[in-house]
């Protein structure tokens, strides 16, 4: 039978982890121990109380450059979209779809 996983496993073991990225997921998780879990309290409270600055993160700063548009989707839903371009783009940058709302 051929292996058709798309990743290594040895990818995922501990000592594929950068140390820089294991003290921060470390501190990530110690960070988030004890906060209420989103499914849980709603997607819509968890992210009024990150505007609110509640938990370990700090209140949000927002970007006066910031855009919102929408976007059709493929079944013709509207997607929201928070843009952030810099004066002179240069390249290609990563997109939240989850909450564009939330980004800075």
């Amino acid at each position: 039978m051929t292996d058709i996983r798309p990743f290594d496993p040895a990818l995922f073991h501990d000592a594929a982890i950068d140390p820089d990225t294991a003290k921060l997921n470390a501190q990530l998780i110690e960070q988030l121990t004890g906060q209420p879990d989103w499914w849980i309290v709603g997607a819509e409270a968890a992210r009024a109380a990150r505007r609110r600055g509640e938990g370990p993160f700090p209140v949000p700063v927002m970007s006066d450059r910031a855009q919102t548009m929408t976007i059709t989707g493929k079944d013709g839903n509207e997607i929201g979209l928070h843009v952030i371009a810099p004066a002179r783009p240069r390249g290609v940058y990563p997109v939240d779809f989850d909450a564009p709302e939330e980004q800075p």
